[in-house]
């Protein structure tokens, strides 16, 4: 899971695997593979790189590092 910021300020934890498409609308828009909407004040890059990081420690703790 990632934290997320919405609009109103409150966090949001979204699960990187289920994004489909990211949309910056202007606002940024999160659309997931269950068609839900997630509209959130991160950019579409600061979202990636917090997904990517993600990936990157669970390989870390699954390999054992």
């Amino acid at each position: 899971m990632i934290v997320l910021t919405q609009l109103n300020g409150d966090p949001i934890y979204v699960n990187f695997a289920t994004i489909e498409y990211i949309e910056e609308v202007p606002h940024t828009i999160i659309t997931t593979l269950s068609n839900n909407r997630i509209i959130v004040k991160e950019t579409a890059r600061q979202i990636i790189e917090q997904g990517l990081a993600l990936r990157d420690r669970t390989s870390d703790i699954n390999r054992g590092a």
